[in-house]
């Protein structure tokens, strides 16, 4: 059995008559990683043993805080390996290398897999003794791919400001609007998808509406806790869209500011809504730009009175748009 297992390992380095097919790779939150160099010195280390494959290798780095989780599937043998590595700094000179070898062993490694599979099925047709396992089983077992990991929440700093419009439908408030917070974005599903992302969103903001009547101006001044939901796809590193839910909770004032001798009135009271939210978004490295369409409902809000004239208030409709900036700080 040594004897073939060393004639088969020495045939990986005898190219074949078909081209070698070529590696696919995909690089996930890996911004810091050159794929043309990576590839390179992918097919550096792997060297005339790449002939041996007929087939694309698929090769996926998903990239966290400190670590990179490396998957190589194998049309060859059918099966998904994959590795865990701490992940060398951002400014590492041979930061490609270093994932380069690490992949190389892992692909080389899932070859080795296969040759002892099959040099077992030559050299053994009888089955072995039950208390005797054999050593290609343990390889074999050694290969096998770890389990998922859980995904990595990741802090945001989120700023945004923007316009709307209120008490559509009664009268229109055009109203103006600054908003700031945190948000905690994970991935969903494996960690392999780089498309779905959920974002939990926590913050607070500043709203000044207001409206004319004939004895003069109605001012509506809103301080709002938020918070909401929303679904991203990101269908490459630099462009994506999202949708959600946003709810806020707050105070209102609705002042009234005359231009006869009509005195001034104001009113405080409870302020919330719930908006629908979506649109598109631009994305380099750390950073997020997404303009933000939203609709929804003001259930609560301060009514303010005018002399001669029926109630002001800006309960109702509401619909605008709005400029969210996102940096991610990193891991939690």
């Amino acid at each position: 059995m040594p004897s073939l297992l060393v004639a088969a390992l020495l045939s990986l380095s005898t190219p074949p008559a078909a081209a070698a097919a070529s590696t696919t790779v995909t690089l996930t939150e890996c911004d810091d990683v050159n794929r043309d160099r990576f590839v390179a010195q992918l097919e550096l280390e792997l060297g005339q043993n790449a002939a041996s494959a007929t087939q694309a290798l698929g090769v996926t780095l998903q990239c966290a805080a400190d670590e990179v989780r490396i998957e190589v599937r194998d049309p060859a043998t059918q099966k998904l390996v994959a590795r865990v590595i701490p992940a060398p700094p951002p400014d590492a000179a041979e930061r490609e290398r270093v994932l380069a070898l690490a992949t190389s062993r892992l692909i080389l490694a899932s070859w080795l897999e296969l040759l002892l599979e099959q040099e077992s099925a030559k050299t053994a047709p009888d089955a072995p003794p039950s208390d005797v396992e054999p050593q290609w089983t343990l390889a074999r077992s050694a290969l096998q791919s770890t389990p998922p990991r859980p995904p990595v929440p990741r802090w945001r700093l989120v700023l945004a400001g923007g316009g709307a419009g209120r008490g559509l439908g009664r009268e229109l408030w055009p109203s103006l609007a600054v908003a700031g917070g945190v948000a905690i974005a994970v991935t969903a599903g494996s960690p392999g998808d780089r498309v779905p992302r959920v974002s939990v969103d926590l913050g607070a903001a500043y709203e000044r509406a207001w409206t004319r009547r004939e004895p003069g101006n109605v001012v509506a001044e809103h301080v709002l806790g938020i918070a909401g939901a929303r679904w991203y796809s990101a269908p490459d590193r630099f462009f994506g869209a999202g949708a959600g839910i946003v709810a806020g909770v707050g105070w209102g004032r609705v002042r009234g500011f005359p231009t006869d001798t009509n005195v001034a009135y104001a009113a405080t009271d409870l302020v919330a809504d719930v908006r629908a939210v979506g649109g598109p978004q631009l994305r380099w490295k750390a950073l997020a730009l997404e303009l933000e369409f939203f609709t929804g409902m003001a259930f609560l809000a301060p009514t303010g009175l005018v002399p001669g004239e029926s109630s002001s208030s800006t309960h109702g409709l509401l619909a605008g748009a709005s400029l969210r900036l996102m940096s991610t700080l990193g891991g939690v």
